[in-house]
């Protein structure tokens, strides 16, 4: 289902928003979906996922499990998950994530006040979804085209293609 975030206000001057995108892509690139993970649960996650980012382990073990994925696999859509939210972020643009990142983003939505207090205490502003509800021509060809543009914008920030199975 083709989707897309609500553009960004106008950009801050340059040598500010480069400052901005880097502590941005620090704090994403750090963040292990601590969250989700509800108190009482610490203990139990840790035992069974280590003291090394257990609630990242659990969140790709319950989408692995969820979608029929390795998990493996599921925790390189995740970090692929977190450029496709920086990118969103910093675009002057509507982003749109493949179809893999898209379940990401509506498996973290799903958490709903840990996705709130990821907006807000990581990536520091909203982050909306905003899914196709029917299929019409117009929109269905604006999502392509601005897919291809999210292409265009991880080939530049990142300096690299996206994997071609994610």
């Amino acid at each position: 289902t083709p989707t897309s975030t609500t553009p960004k206000n106008p950009l801050p001057p340059p040598y500010l928003y480069h400052m901005n995108k880097k502590s941005l892509w620090l704090r994403l690139r750090n963040y292990h979906f601590d969250h989700v993970v509800s108190p009482g649960l610490w203990d139990h996650i840790t035992a069974k996922f280590g003291h090394s980012t257990p609630s990242l382990k659990a969140f790709a073990g319950k989408i692995a499990r969820k979608h029929g994925w390795k998990n493996s696999f599921a925790l390189h859509a995740i970090d692929e998950y977190k450029k496709f939210v920086y990118l969103g972020i910093i675009s002057d643009f509507q982003v749109t994530p493949s179809k893999f990142i898209d379940v990401v983003w509506h498996e973290h939505i799903l958490f709903s006040k840990a996705y709130r207090e990821f907006c807000l205490d990581v990536i520091q502003q909203p982050f909306d979804h905003h899914p196709e509800l029917l299929p019409m021509r117009d929109l269905t060809g604006r999502f392509s085209a601005q897919y291809l543009d999210t292409i265009a914008l991880y080939k530049t920030e990142f300096d690299l293609d996206p994997p071609a199975t994610i």
